[in-house]
């Protein structure tokens, strides 16, 4: 089994975008140990025996900078191949429900082969020949997608991932803990790439926050430790811990004074909606 990998805004860093698609690829093997991942035009193709298809999709699931992927099943650029892993491709998914009608949707990474039109057709005529099913381009039960790279992937989804940045990718900042609204702010600061460092101003909050670091836990790439440190010098915890910000939990209605420190407030402008359905994704998960 592999999985297509695909990222969005990544796509757009220019020069950089390798910097931040290597970021993107140690993030990857850090939640899936054991994985083999190759880089090829926007996309990247990942191969890891080590896990089970739940448990990567559940992985692939909490990295940031994934817009979405794809267990897909691998063959050779060779048409008679393709056309039989296709077809037992349609035969499993008939096996699992009722399926009427299917299309094929060819996506060609490499220009090679036949055109997308032809590929579609040649492949939509040998399974309606082998099976009986019929083909609607709109109206359909099963979706085979085809991607045409340097090899063939086949697959039936798009799973959509937490899209972003990359962890770690925009610098490291403190994540201060007070409710449960702040574990959404630090959310969001990950998505943007930043690493935090999470943080309580109290001793008597390190017992009580530690739940939202266990849940933030899951979509860090390095392993959190809830610390206590002094407002009072946070400038200089900055400087010590090579921190560029700190992340608050501060609202329309409830804003405080800036830090001594570049204070950034993510929830700003986000409907308290937003805030729960983020919430319920951190604590699910």
């Amino acid at each position: 089994m592999a999985f297509i990998i695909r990222y969005a805004e990544i796509g757009l860093k220019g020069k950089n975008r390798n910097i931040f698609e290597n970021k993107l690829i140690r993030n990857i093997k850090k939640q899936l140990p054991g994985s083999i991942i190759i880089k090829h035009f926007g996309r990247f193709y990942l191969y890891n025996n080590q896990s089970s298809e739940d448990q990567t999709i559940k992985k692939l699931k909490t990295v940031f900078g994934i817009a979405s992927f794809s267990p897909a099943v691998e063959c050779e650029p060779d048409m008679q191949e393709i056309k039989e892993v296709v077809l037992k491709f349609v035969d499993d998914e008939t096996a699992k429900k009722m399926i009427k009608t299917f299309r094929i949707t060819v996506n060609r990474i490499e220009k090679k082969l036949k055109s997308s039109n032809e590929l579609a057709r040649e492949l939509g005529a040998f399974v309606v020949e082998n099976t009986g099913l019929n083909v609607s381009l709109k109206e359909f039960d099963l979706n085979v997608g085809v991607e045409v790279s340097d090899k063939i992937y086949i697959y039936k989804e798009r799973m959509e991932g937490l899209g972003g940045l990359p962890v770690g990718s925009e610098g490291r900042v403190f994540g201060l803990l007070e409710d449960k609204n702040s574990a959404t702010a630090c959310f969001l600061a990950m998505k943007r790439g930043c690493e935090i460092m999470p943080v309580v101003f109290d001793e008597k909050g390190i017992k009580k926050m530690q739940i939202f670091v266990d849940n933030l836990q899951d979509f860090s790439p390095k392993k959190l430790h809830l610390e206590c440190i002094d407002e009072r010098n946070l400038k200089k915890q900055a400087e010590k811990n090579r921190i560029r910000a700190i992340i608050v939990n501060d609202q329309v209605d409830s804003i405080r004074e800036d830090y001594n420190i570049t204070t950034l407030r993510p929830l700003i402008g986000i409907a308290k909606n937003e805030i729960k359905e983020i919430l319920e994704l951190i604590e699910q998960n």
